[in-house]
Protein backbone atom coordinates (compact mmCIF):
# COMPACT_ATOMS: atom_id res chain seq x y z
CA UNK A 1 0.00 0.00 0.00
CA UNK A 2 1.23 3.73 -0.84
CA UNK A 3 0.24 7.38 -1.13
CA UNK A 4 0.95 9.21 -3.43
CA UNK A 5 0.52 14.01 -2.42
CA UNK A 6 -2.39 14.46 -5.19
CA UNK A 7 -3.79 12.49 -7.63
CA UNK A 8 -4.02 14.72 -10.39
CA UNK A 9 -2.56 14.37 -14.08
CA UNK A 10 1.07 15.77 -13.51
CA UNK A 11 1.25 16.04 -10.29
CA UNK A 12 4.26 15.31 -7.81
CA UNK A 13 4.57 12.59 -5.62
CA UNK A 14 5.92 12.15 -2.29
CA UNK A 15 9.10 10.05 -3.76
CA UNK A 16 10.11 12.44 -6.22
CA UNK A 17 11.12 14.97 -3.12
CA UNK A 18 14.60 14.99 -1.90
CA UNK A 19 15.59 17.20 1.04
CA UNK A 20 19.26 17.92 1.94
CA UNK A 21 21.67 19.75 4.28
CA UNK A 22 24.87 21.03 3.32
CA UNK A 23 25.09 18.34 0.25
CA UNK A 24 23.87 15.35 2.91
CA UNK A 25 20.68 13.57 2.08
CA UNK A 26 18.46 13.04 4.69
CA UNK A 27 16.40 10.06 3.82
CA UNK A 28 14.04 10.56 7.12
CA UNK A 29 11.88 13.48 6.08
CA UNK A 30 8.39 13.05 6.63
CA UNK A 31 6.94 16.89 5.30
CA UNK A 32 8.64 19.70 4.48
CA UNK A 33 7.69 23.06 3.79
CA UNK A 34 9.03 26.48 2.59
CA UNK A 35 7.92 29.86 2.54
CA UNK A 36 9.60 33.40 1.37
CA UNK A 37 8.48 36.91 2.65
CA UNK A 38 9.35 40.22 1.97
CA UNK A 39 8.05 43.62 4.21
CA UNK A 40 6.41 46.63 2.43
CA UNK A 41 4.98 49.83 3.60
CA UNK A 42 2.71 51.64 1.53
CA UNK A 43 3.85 55.09 0.78
CA UNK A 44 0.69 57.30 0.69
CA UNK A 45 0.43 60.75 -0.37
CA UNK A 46 -1.76 63.96 0.91
CA UNK A 47 -4.79 64.30 -1.74
CA UNK A 48 -3.83 60.95 -3.95
CA UNK A 49 -4.02 58.68 -1.33
CA UNK A 50 -1.47 55.22 -2.07
CA UNK A 51 1.62 55.94 -4.15
CA UNK A 52 3.79 53.20 -3.70
CA UNK A 53 4.95 50.50 -1.64
CA UNK A 54 8.42 50.01 -0.48
CA UNK A 55 10.06 47.09 0.74
CA UNK A 56 11.65 47.41 4.42
CA UNK A 57 14.32 44.64 5.23
CA UNK A 58 15.24 41.91 3.80
CA UNK A 59 14.14 38.93 1.96
CA UNK A 60 13.14 36.75 4.96
CA UNK A 61 12.96 32.80 4.12
CA UNK A 62 11.72 29.44 6.07
CA UNK A 63 12.16 25.93 5.61
CA UNK A 64 10.94 23.70 7.72
CA UNK A 65 10.25 20.18 7.52
CA UNK A 66 9.35 16.89 10.47
CA UNK A 67 11.88 13.84 9.83
CA UNK A 68 11.77 10.88 11.71
CA UNK A 69 14.41 10.12 14.23
CA UNK A 70 17.55 8.49 13.22
CA UNK A 71 20.74 7.63 15.36
CA UNK A 72 22.20 10.32 13.60
CA UNK A 73 21.46 13.79 13.32
CA UNK A 74 23.14 16.43 11.14
CA UNK A 75 21.81 18.89 13.70
CA UNK A 76 23.34 17.23 16.76
CA UNK A 77 26.70 18.78 15.62
CA UNK A 78 27.53 22.73 14.95
CA UNK A 79 24.88 23.41 12.77
CA UNK A 80 22.80 24.95 15.46
CA UNK A 81 25.44 27.80 15.61
CA UNK A 82 26.63 28.50 11.67
CA UNK A 83 25.05 28.85 8.64
CA UNK A 84 24.41 26.55 6.49
CA UNK A 85 22.45 25.40 3.55
CA UNK A 86 19.40 23.48 3.30
CA UNK A 87 17.61 22.30 -0.10
CA UNK A 88 14.69 20.82 -0.87
CA UNK A 89 14.92 19.24 -4.60
CA UNK A 90 11.64 18.05 -6.54
CA UNK A 91 11.09 16.29 -9.62
CA UNK A 92 8.11 17.98 -12.08
CA UNK A 93 6.20 16.35 -14.73
CA UNK A 94 8.65 17.29 -17.55
CA UNK A 95 11.23 15.15 -15.48
CA UNK A 96 12.99 19.03 -14.79
CA UNK A 97 14.86 19.27 -11.23
CA UNK A 98 13.25 22.29 -9.43
CA UNK A 99 14.40 23.38 -6.20
CA UNK A 100 13.84 25.71 -2.98
CA UNK A 101 17.33 26.23 -1.06
CA UNK A 102 17.99 28.25 1.80
CA UNK A 103 21.29 29.07 1.39
CA UNK A 104 23.16 30.58 4.38
CA UNK A 105 20.40 29.61 6.58
CA UNK A 106 20.45 29.22 10.73
CA UNK A 107 18.74 26.97 12.52
CA UNK A 108 15.61 28.61 14.58
CA UNK A 109 14.08 26.03 16.09
CA UNK A 110 14.63 22.11 17.12
CA UNK A 111 11.97 20.11 18.96
CA UNK A 112 11.99 16.03 19.78
CA UNK A 113 9.40 14.02 20.28
CA UNK A 114 9.32 10.54 21.86
CA UNK A 115 7.09 8.24 23.46
CA UNK A 116 7.14 4.40 24.06
CA UNK A 117 6.54 2.33 21.61
CA UNK A 118 6.51 5.17 18.98
CA UNK A 119 9.17 6.00 16.42
CA UNK A 120 10.54 9.50 17.77
CA UNK A 121 10.35 12.20 15.29
CA UNK A 122 12.02 15.62 15.18
CA UNK A 123 10.81 19.14 13.91
CA UNK A 124 13.32 21.41 12.62
CA UNK A 125 12.84 25.00 10.84
CA UNK A 126 15.76 27.14 8.95
CA UNK A 127 15.21 30.72 8.66
CA UNK A 128 17.26 32.59 5.88
CA UNK A 129 17.71 36.08 5.44
CA UNK A 130 18.47 37.54 1.94
CA UNK A 131 19.56 33.95 0.34
CA UNK A 132 16.24 32.19 -0.42
CA UNK A 133 16.11 31.22 -3.75
CA UNK A 134 14.30 28.34 -6.02
CA UNK A 135 14.42 27.44 -9.96
CA UNK A 136 15.54 24.91 -11.98
CA UNK A 137 18.53 23.31 -10.69
CA UNK A 138 21.83 23.90 -12.58
CA UNK A 139 25.28 22.54 -12.83
CA UNK A 140 26.66 23.22 -9.09
CA UNK A 141 23.66 24.96 -8.05
CA UNK A 142 23.41 21.54 -5.17
CA UNK A 143 26.27 19.60 -3.77
CA UNK A 144 24.76 16.13 -2.93
CA UNK A 145 25.84 12.93 -0.83
CA UNK A 146 23.23 10.83 -1.77
CA UNK A 147 24.53 7.83 0.55
CA UNK A 148 23.39 10.49 3.39
CA UNK A 149 23.49 9.72 6.96
CA UNK A 150 23.24 5.98 8.66
CA UNK A 151 19.66 4.92 8.78
CA UNK A 152 18.91 3.60 12.17
CA UNK A 153 15.88 4.54 12.85
CA UNK A 154 14.60 4.62 16.95
CA UNK A 155 12.35 2.76 18.66
CA UNK A 156 12.40 2.90 22.26
CA UNK A 157 11.97 0.16 24.27
CA UNK A 158 11.64 2.94 27.09
CA UNK A 159 12.76 6.24 28.36
CA UNK A 160 14.65 6.18 31.41
CA UNK A 161 14.74 9.48 33.33
CA UNK A 162 17.49 10.33 35.59
CA UNK A 163 17.26 13.70 37.93
CA UNK A 164 19.00 15.37 40.80
CA UNK A 165 17.36 13.68 43.23
CA UNK A 166 16.71 10.07 41.91
CA UNK A 167 15.36 8.33 38.53
CA UNK A 168 12.52 6.19 37.18
CA UNK A 169 11.73 3.96 34.02
CA UNK A 170 8.25 5.28 33.95
CA UNK A 171 7.95 8.15 31.65
CA UNK A 172 6.10 7.34 28.45
CA UNK A 173 6.43 10.23 26.78
CA UNK A 174 8.26 13.18 26.74
CA UNK A 175 9.34 16.71 24.49
CA UNK A 176 12.70 18.49 24.22
CA UNK A 177 12.12 22.03 22.51
CA UNK A 178 14.32 24.96 21.93
CA UNK A 179 13.86 28.50 19.56
CA UNK A 180 16.78 30.76 18.58
CA UNK A 181 15.74 34.34 18.14
CA UNK A 182 17.96 36.40 15.72
CA UNK A 183 17.89 39.92 14.74
CA UNK A 184 19.69 41.10 11.61
CA UNK A 185 21.27 44.09 11.12
CA UNK A 186 20.46 45.50 7.86
CA UNK A 187 22.72 47.95 5.34
CA UNK A 188 21.85 50.43 2.95
CA UNK A 189 22.39 49.40 -0.38
CA UNK A 190 22.30 45.86 0.60
CA UNK A 191 18.32 44.65 0.14
CA UNK A 192 19.78 41.62 -1.41
CA UNK A 193 22.94 40.59 0.27
CA UNK A 194 23.00 38.53 3.23
CA UNK A 195 22.57 40.80 6.69
CA UNK A 196 24.84 40.71 9.69
CA UNK A 197 22.71 38.10 12.20
CA UNK A 198 23.26 37.80 15.68
CA UNK A 199 21.37 35.43 18.29
CA UNK A 200 18.83 37.50 20.57
CA UNK A 201 19.28 35.93 24.04
CA UNK A 202 18.29 34.41 26.47
CA UNK A 203 17.41 30.69 24.48
CA UNK A 204 14.92 29.24 25.87
CA UNK A 205 14.83 25.90 26.13
CA UNK A 206 11.91 23.70 27.45
CA UNK A 207 10.74 19.99 28.59
CA UNK A 208 8.02 18.85 28.77
CA UNK A 209 7.16 15.22 30.64
CA UNK A 210 4.51 12.30 31.02
CA UNK A 211 5.39 9.84 33.42
CA UNK A 212 3.16 6.97 35.42
CA UNK A 213 3.04 7.77 39.17
CA UNK A 214 1.87 5.97 42.09
CA UNK A 215 3.10 8.72 44.78
CA UNK A 216 3.18 12.35 44.43
CA UNK A 217 2.59 15.21 46.32
CA UNK A 218 1.87 18.16 44.44
CA UNK A 219 4.42 21.03 45.10
CA UNK A 220 3.25 24.93 46.50
CA UNK A 221 3.10 27.76 45.13
CA UNK A 222 5.85 29.25 47.33
CA UNK A 223 8.01 26.04 46.56
CA UNK A 224 8.13 26.28 43.04
CA UNK A 225 9.14 30.38 43.50
CA UNK A 226 12.24 29.21 45.23
CA UNK A 227 12.86 25.60 44.25
CA UNK A 228 16.25 24.25 43.21
CA UNK A 229 16.92 23.93 39.69
CA UNK A 230 17.20 20.27 38.75
CA UNK A 231 19.75 18.49 36.25
CA UNK A 232 17.97 16.25 34.15
CA UNK A 233 18.64 13.11 31.65
CA UNK A 234 16.85 11.48 29.26
CA UNK A 235 17.72 8.07 27.72
CA UNK A 236 15.94 6.12 24.95
CA UNK A 237 16.83 2.33 25.00
CA UNK A 238 16.39 -0.47 21.97
CA UNK A 239 14.20 -3.61 22.67
CA UNK A 240 18.05 -4.88 23.97
CA UNK A 241 18.39 -2.28 26.96
CA UNK A 242 21.20 -0.61 24.48
CA UNK A 243 21.09 3.56 24.79
CA UNK A 244 20.54 4.86 21.71
CA UNK A 245 20.02 8.62 22.15
CA UNK A 246 20.62 11.01 25.07
CA UNK A 247 19.60 14.46 26.21
CA UNK A 248 20.61 16.53 28.85
CA UNK A 249 18.71 18.98 30.30
CA UNK A 250 20.72 20.89 33.38
CA UNK A 251 19.59 23.38 35.63
CA UNK A 252 15.67 22.92 34.68
CA UNK A 253 13.38 25.61 36.39
CA UNK A 254 10.06 23.40 37.12
CA UNK A 255 7.29 26.16 35.24
CA UNK A 256 4.09 23.67 35.73
CA UNK A 257 2.68 20.45 36.52
CA UNK A 258 -0.53 18.45 36.07
CA UNK A 259 -1.54 15.54 37.96
CA UNK A 260 -4.38 13.79 36.57
CA UNK A 261 -6.42 10.28 36.88
CA UNK A 262 -9.36 9.11 35.24
CA UNK A 263 -11.97 5.69 35.89
CA UNK A 264 -9.65 2.49 34.57
CA UNK A 265 -6.68 4.53 34.16
CA UNK A 266 -3.41 5.31 35.90
CA UNK A 267 -2.35 8.74 37.63
CA UNK A 268 -0.21 10.76 35.39
CA UNK A 269 1.40 13.42 35.97
CA UNK A 270 3.21 16.12 33.19
CA UNK A 271 5.91 17.96 34.13
CA UNK A 272 7.60 21.85 32.13
CA UNK A 273 10.81 22.73 32.71
CA UNK A 274 12.62 25.68 31.52
CA UNK A 275 15.37 26.86 31.47
CA UNK A 276 17.65 30.00 29.54
CA UNK A 277 20.86 30.20 27.78
CA UNK A 278 23.34 32.73 27.39
CA UNK A 279 25.41 30.87 25.20
CA UNK A 280 24.75 29.05 21.70
CA UNK A 281 27.83 26.85 22.72
CA UNK A 282 26.00 25.63 25.46
CA UNK A 283 22.89 23.91 22.85
CA UNK A 284 25.54 20.99 22.20
CA UNK A 285 24.93 19.80 25.75
CA UNK A 286 21.33 19.39 25.05
CA UNK A 287 21.28 17.42 22.03
CA UNK A 288 24.37 14.97 23.38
Amino acid sequence: MYSILGMALGSIRSDENYVYVNGITLHDVQSVQGSTSLNRTSVNVAGIGHMASIHEGVLNGNFSMERIAVNEDPFTGDLHKVPFTGVWEYTDSSDVSKYFAAHSGYLSSYSFNASVGQIPTISTEITAYGNMIGGSVGTGDITRDDDGLEDNFIYPKQIELSYTDGDTNRVQSFNLSFSIPRVTRDRLGALKSIPDTFVAYPIQASLSIDLEVDEYSATDIETLICQDTQDISLTMQTCGGTNIRNFTFESGILNSQNLSASVGGLNTLTLEYVKYINDINDISGILS
